[in-house]
């Protein structure tokens, strides 16, 4: 057979066109296994969330019709307002505590209501959130 021979111009064409059709392919391959990859996260997904629902006896659980409306008042065992406080240049959580409890000796309460580690060392300035327990 014979072979026609092809112009320098044809045999880049042919070369670029190729080049395009293995790189088109190596992305649609890229795509389908991430969409692959994709789908069997969301079947294995929902299989999990159709065996839980399985595993739950039907006792336990309650049919819409069977379902009642309940209003709930929670009272409060004790009456709790917050003031917040900033704490001034001299001061220590026992002066403060002194000032808003009449005990000195609660500033371990402040300490723990604030999150403060180190109750002897409170930068002035600092913000503190004073509980207020009614008596």
């Amino acid at each position: 057979m014979a072979r026609k021979k092809q112009s320098k111009k044809q045999v880049q064409k042919n070369v670029v066109k190729n080049f395009m059709a293995q790189n088109d392919l190596q992305e649609l391959k890229r795509l389908v296994t991430e969409k692959r990859e994709a789908l069997y996260v969301g079947a294995i997904t929902l299989l999990v969330g159709i065996g839980i629902g399985l595993m739950i006896p039907r006792q336990y659980t309650t049919a819409p019709s069977k379902i009642q409306e309940m209003e709930v008042t929670i009272a409060p065992s004790k009456e709790i307002s917050i003031k917040s406080y900033t704490l001034q240049e001299g001061e220590s959580l026992s002066d403060v505590a002194e000032k808003f409890y009449g005990d000195s000796q609660l500033y371990i309460k402040i300490a723990e209501y604030n999150n403060i580690a180190n109750p002897d060392v409170v930068a002035p300035g600092t913000i503190l959130r004073i509980e207020k327990i009614a008596k």
